[in-house]
């Protein structure tokens, strides 16, 4: 479960590379090799197939996107209270008469 929720976390961040790792293909036309992106997946030829996780997270999400948005508002909060509390210890520190709770 862990693991399925630290994937979870690697497709908010990096959506792109969650999905699909480190594949490229070459482009047509002679253009340089490019980096897999959504618009690219093409089941037919097998260029850029997803991970078998992110098939997975993604089909829950649609298949259950009630889950989904719960998923997405615990990450947008926890993001902002990360925040929130970093900027606000660190306002502390700044303070004159902050005193730490440890001596060294």
């Amino acid at each position: 479960m862990f693991t399925v929720c630290l994937y979870m976390q690697i497709l908010v961040l990096a959506p792109t590379y969650g999905a699909f790792g480190g594949q490229k293909y070459p482009a047509m036309d002679g253009e340089p090799v490019r980096a897999c992106e959504l618009r690219d997946i093409d089941p037919v030829e097998g260029i850029c197939v997803l991970t078998e996780v992110a098939d997975f997270i993604y089909g829950q999400n649609v298949m259950i996107p009630f889950l989904a948005v719960i998923f997405f508002m615990g990450t947008s909060i926890f993001y902002f209270s990360f925040m929130y509390f970093s900027f606000r210890s660190l306002k502390m520190l700044r303070r004159k008469d902050y005193v730490p709770l440890y001596h060294m």
